[in-house]
């Protein structure tokens, strides 16, 4: 009871939602988007992952799923509002040219929001 009335007091009033004793709440999430990369048809998954936030990209998360199952984590310098991650993952040559490969990237601000994007993409960077 008196040590909420006193926080409460001590920081002011509540304001606008997303706001707490004045000050902007980060509540927006990073935007994701997987772009293919072009190049000759060989035993790889070549994709990027574009990133941007209005303050801060923390960390990205791809994961792949079907015939090539990876998850890759990359941390990104502290301040990045944007980046192009590239990703070239081998493929065994047992999974042939043209196969669905699921991917999904995920990127983390510095408040924890989070933005998704996924999308099928093909072995060796042939149509499926």
């Amino acid at each position: 009871g008196l040590v909420a009335l006193a926080l409460l007091a001590a920081c002011g009033e509540q304001g606008t939602p997303g706001e707490i004793g004045g000050v902007q709440m980060d509540t927006q999430a990073p935007r994701v988007v997987i772009d293919t990369l072009g190049g000759s048809p060989d035993t790889v998954l070549a994709f990027a992952v574009r990133v941007s936030d209005n303050l801060d990209v923390a960390r990205v998360r791809v994961e792949l799923q079907g015939a090539l199952t990876r998850t890759i984590d990359t941390a990104l310098a502290v301040g990045t509002t944007s980046a192009v991650v590239p990703f070239r993952v081998p493929v065994p040559r047992a999974i042939p040219a043209g196969t669905p490969v699921r991917v999904t990237a995920q990127a983390w601000d510095g408040a924890r929001n989070a933005g998704t994007a996924d999308t099928t993409l093909a072995v060796g960077n042939v149509p499926a």
